[in-house]
């Protein structure tokens, strides 16, 4: 609450969150989705929030986006995301997004 406090001195027009939820309590988590919806809703605040989370996520946000490596793989109205069988599955992802562990044995013994 303090960092969106803060971000908000400024009076902004538009306000970035990174993981707002993350390690929080539910009730906390509630509050803060509380003040989110009304920055938005009673002063016209455009706000961005990265979050894991996504159901929750979507449930606050107008438009959704899911990136893989910095770019764009799905997006749309929030509404359509939370019904798309790729979000609604969060493992129809994982093949998408995961990527092979590169071995380290051919730096073993090397300083980088």
């Amino acid at each position: 609450m303090v960092a969106i406090a803060r971000g908000l001195m400024a009076c902004p027009t538009l306000l970035m969150i990174d993981e707002p939820f993350l390690g929080l309590a539910p009730q906390v988590v509630a509050q803060i989705s509380q003040v989110i919806s009304r920055l938005n809703r009673e002063r016209g605040l455009t706000i961005v929030f990265i979050e894991q989370n996504v159901e929750l996520a979507l449930g606050l946000a107008h438009r959704g986006y899911v990136l893989e490596s910095g770019r764009n793989i799905l997006d749309g109205p929030s509404a359509a995301l939370l019904q798309s069988a790729e979000v609604k599955r969060p493992s129809s992802l994982v093949p998408r997004l995961a990527r092979p562990v590169p071995s380290l044995e051919p730096l073993r013994g090397r300083m980088l």
